[in-house]
């Protein structure tokens, strides 16, 4: 597997380009279907620009959340790649065609999000990226938010989700192996600013293929695909099985951590 560790310009300056191509490639087809600017009608030089919300910068600051600690990024470039990807999907949902001259006034036009127009520097995108990132919740913040006895709920028995924006809801994919101990998980809900702490026995799960749906790929081997829809008071999997008699409780809370879904599975 390839890995990547290093600090978030590292990131920038060696991926940054790659994610870029990336998005061209993934917004080729769409371009040539819409086939001219969705503002002003012209059918040269168009290009693909994020919409308002959704821009590459916050789209990697989102991912990189997931795996960064003391400043150092820990993570898997293929796993990166496929949370990307992700990320962008549908492609309308991300992506408007617009010509160069549009594209330009569509990102000036964004004041209300000026730290997430598309930078062209490593030095503004990497410092972009930094800020959004300590905008996000995660993990670790989860964890620090518990309030329970120190030690309950740790990075290695707990497995965290935000809300996945396209779908609403939490995507989680734990090694199996996690079942076979008491394994916490906590939900974040960032646009009512609530955290669900869960707590599942060792064993309560024996058997996961029978409630899951499993992953064996390129990517993952051996775990679990679970995905928790948004139903109000309810955590039941979209396969059947309910999390809800394993909350334990819901704390709030309050802060600068945004509340900006992301697309791609959560850091287990």
């Amino acid at each position: 597997m390839a890995q990547f560790e290093g600090t978030v310009k590292d990131f920038t300056k060696f991926i940054g380009p790659y994610a870029r191509l990336k998005v061209a490639f993934l917004a080729a087809k769409y371009k040539k279907q819409i086939g001219k600017c969705e503002n002003c009608g012209n059918r040269n030089s168009l290009d693909a620009a994020h919409i308002k919300g959704r821009s590459r910068s916050l789209l990697i600051a989102n991912i990189l959340s997931e795996f960064i600690e003391d400043d150092v990024i820990q993570i898997d470039l293929n796993e990166f790649e496929e949370r990307f990807v992700n990320a962008h999907l549908p492609i309308e949902s991300t992506i408007r065609v617009l010509c160069k001259q549009c594209h330009g006034e569509y990102d000036k036009g964004s004041k209300e999000e000026s730290q997430v127009i598309e930078k062209r520097s490593v030095a503004e995108e990497s410092a972009t990226i930094e800020i959004l990132i300590k905008d996000q919740m995660n993990k670790s913040k989860a964890i620090k938010l518990s309030s329970t006895t120190p030690g309950t709920f740790t990075s290695s028995n707990t497995i965290f989700s935000n809300i996945i924006g396209v779908h609403d809801g939490w995507w989680l994919e734990p090694h199996n192996d996690k079942f076979k101990n008491t394994l916490h998980m906590i939900l974040n809900d960032g646009r009512t600013r609530r955290l669900y702490f869960f707590t599942i026995p060792a064993n309560t799960i024996t058997n996961p293929s029978l409630h899951f749906k499993q992953r064996n790929d390129r990517f993952r081997t051996n775990c679990s695909d679970i995905y928790i829809p948004l139903s109000g008071i309810k955590f039941g999997e979209k396969n059947g099985f309910d999390f809800t008699p394993f909350l334990v409780k819901e704390i709030p809370y309050e802060g600068s951590i945004s509340a900006v879904p992301f697309n791609g599975a959560s850091e287990q």
